[in-house]
C-alpha cells in the first residue's frame, strides 16, 4: 500500500499534537486540515504551508485522497462528523469521549463495524511507557490481593489555564468528568474488566449551563473489588491526578499520566524511572496506520469507546444499577 492519506478535522491543542505525529511518520501524509476557528487554522497553516486548509469538514471527507480521518472536535460534534466519515467509507480515529450520548456511541460503533473500516480512539495513556509498567506490575501479582482501585482528580480551577475554550466548562459537553474520567475508565477496563453497581453523586454550580464541580462515585468489579472515583474542581488543593491500585502486599499509583510510583508493604511510594522514553503519540498513530495496512495493531476501538460511554453516562446522570 502507498502512503496513507490523512485528513485532520479540528486543530486545537490536542489536534495539533496528533497532526505532528502523523506528519513525522514516513508511511502517511496530511491531505488537508479543517477547523471552524479560522485564526487557529491559519496559524497552523503557517507551519504546514503545503497542506490545504478548509472550514467545511465535508471537503476533507469527500477528498478521494483521504484514507483516514482524525476527528478532534468538541464531543457534541463527534457523532455527525464520524457518521459522515463512515458514509464516505473513511477509516476513523476519534477523540474521546466517543459521543455525547450512549445512543450516539452505539450507532457510531455499529456503523463502523458494518462499514468494515478501521475505527479507533485517541486514548494516549494506553500507549505510554507508564501504562506498560503499570500493566506489568498488576499482572505480576506482586500487589497481593487487590483491595481497592481509586481514581482522584482534583483541580484548583476548571478549565485549567492552558485549555480554556468556549465548550470545555459547559454542562452540555464539557466538564472534568467527560474530559478526564474516560481515560481512567479505559485503564480499568483493560487492566481489570468491566464495572457494575455504580453509584454516583455529582455536584453542580447554580448556573445551569456550567459543568460539574465535584464527583464521588463507587462501583465494583465482578470479583467484588471496589472502585472509587473522587473528583473536585475549585479546590484549594494543588492539581492532583492519580490512579491507584491498593494491594495487600504493595501499592502502585499512576500520577499525572506519565509517572509510576510503587511501594511494598509499610514502605513509602517511590517513583519508577522511565529508562527508554518514547513518543506515545507516534506509537498510537503508528498502530492505526498498521491496522489500515492489515498489519497487527493495538487499538482502542469504537466498541470499547461505547463501553466507556456507558460508565461515563452513569457517572454523569447519578444512575446506578447492576448492568453497565
Amino acid at each position: 500500500m502507498n502512503k496513507i492519506g490523512v485528513g485532520i478535522i479540528g486543530v486545537g491543542g490536542v489536534g495539533q499534537k496528533v497532526l505532528e505525529a502523523f506528519n513525522e511518520l514516513p508511511n502517511s501524509y496530511i491531505v488537508g486540515i479543517c477547523d471552524t476557528n479560522e485564526k487557529i487554522l491559519y496559524q497552523v497553516s503557517k507551519r504546514y504551508t503545503s497542506i490545504p486548509i478548509c472550514t467545511n469538514y465535508l471537503e476533507v471527507l469527500q477528498n478521494e485522497n483521504v484514507d483516514l480521518v482524525y476527528i478532534a472536535v468538541p464531543p457534541k460534534y463527534h457523532y455527525p462528523i464520524v457518521m459522515d466519515a463512515l458514509k464516505n467509507n473513511k477509516h476513523v480515529l476519534c477523540e474521546k469521549p466517543l459521543a455525547n450520548s450512549l445512543k450516539e456511541a452505539k450507532e457510531m460503533w455499529k456503523t463502523a463495524e458494518e462499514k468494515a473500516v478501521v475505527h479507533a480512539m485517541n486514548f494516549p495513556t494506553y500507549y505510554r511507557n507508564a501504562y506498560k509498567t503499570l500493566n506489568k506490575i498488576v499482572t505480576s501479582n506482586c500487589l497481593g490481593s487487590i483491595q481497592r482501585i481509586q481514581v482522584k482528580s482534583y483541580f484548583p480551577e476548571w478549565p485549567r489555564g492552558w485549555q480554556k475554550n468556549n465548550w470545555i466548562n459547559t454542562r452540555e459537553q464539557g466538564g472534568f468528568i467527560r474530559e478526564i474520567m474516560p481515560h481512567y475508565i479505559q485503564l480499568i477496563h483493560h487492566l481489570f474488566g468491566y464495572m457494575k453497581d455504580l453509584r454516583s453523586l455529582v455536584t453542580y454550580p447554580e448556573d445551569s449551563k456550567v459543568s460539574e464541580t465535584g464527583l464521588l462515585a463507587t462501583s465494583r468489579l465482578d470479583n467484588g473489588i471496589p472502585i472509587i472515583f473522587d473528583g473536585l474542581c475549585g479546590t484549594a488543593e494543588k492539581e492532583e491526578m492519580e490512579f491507584t491500585v491498593y494491594g495487600s502486599q504493595a501499592v502502585v499509583s499512576l500520577k499525572d499520566w506519565n509517572n509510576i510510583y510503587f511501594g511494598e508493604k509499610n514502605q513509602a511510594l517511590t517513583k519508577i524511572g522511565d529508562e527508554n522514553p518514547i513518543n506515545h503519540l507516534l506509537d498510537l498513530v503508528g498502530n492505526v496506520l498498521n491496522a489500515i495496512k492489515g498489519q497487527p495493531a493495538t487499538l482502542v476501538t469504537f466498541k470499547e469507546g461505547y463501553e466507556i460511554q456507558k460508565v461515563l453516562e452513569n457517572l454523569l446522570h447519578n444512575y446506578y444499577g447492576d448492568e453497565l
